[in-house]
């Protein structure tokens, strides 16, 4: 699908609020319970998003840099089911991360090939992980420093199907990842498609 269409089709679909949060995340393993009363978690535009997205976009591979709780990607396959292969990078950070509420939580919409890696995109693991397959569709996630993000768009891009998209979050509330995008398409000389999400969400097309 064309960038173009993509966009009406989902500023559509986010200005009528089809389907809420609550209904998306029902179900799914959290830290803690009062979180699913927090702010993002109730924004009719974050999560929801994501399942919007899988009613458009029918990737074979699904490529997912921060995995987190693995809520972003759940949602979009709750809508999706054509993802045969998925690959999670969780970057290593300083805070306690553990990945079994986010493992449990794709597993409850997906069983296909599923390959997990905590630690640094250029270790030699994740490398190993990348080069097993070309992929359709590539989730950024993560809040990073604008060479990190960098660092990602490019090797996230070279790994891209000709065709494929790649969706990065955080783009307006964060303004290194807001940086980083724009000057990747610079770069690429292309053109992204911005939604007004609760962090901001952009598409790229390869």
């Amino acid at each position: 699908m064309e960038l173009r269409e993509l966009e009406e089709k989902l500023s559509l679909d986010l200005k009528r609020q089809l389907i809420s949060p609550s209904v998306l995340l029902d179900g799914l393993r959290i830290i803690d319970d009062e979180d699913r009363k927090s702010s993002q978690y109730v924004d009719p535009l974050y999560v929801p998003f994501y399942y919007h997205l899988g009613k458009y976009l029918k990737p074979k591979s699904l490529l997912e840099c921060g995995f987190g709780l693995a809520f972003l990607s759940t949602c979009f396959m709750k809508s999706c089911r054509t993802v045969e292969v998925m690959f999670a990078l969780q970057e290593r950070v300083d805070e306690f991360y553990s990945n079994r509420i986010a493992i449990k939580n794709i597993k409850t919409v997906f069983d296909g090939t599923f390959y997990y890696h905590y630690g640094q995109i250029l270790d030699a693991t994740c490398q190993e992980k990348l080069n097993a397959n070309n992929w359709d569709l590539a989730f950024l996630n993560d809040k990073l420093h604008y060479d990190k993000h960098m660092l990602q768009l490019d090797i996230v891009w070279d790994h891209l199907n000709d065709g494929g998209h790649i969706v990065a979050d955080n783009i307006i509330a964060h303004t290194h990842a807001a940086t980083a995008l724009m000057n990747f398409c610079k770069i690429k000389n292309i053109k992204p498609i911005i939604f007004k999400t609760r962090f901001g969400t952009g598409i790229i097309q390869k």
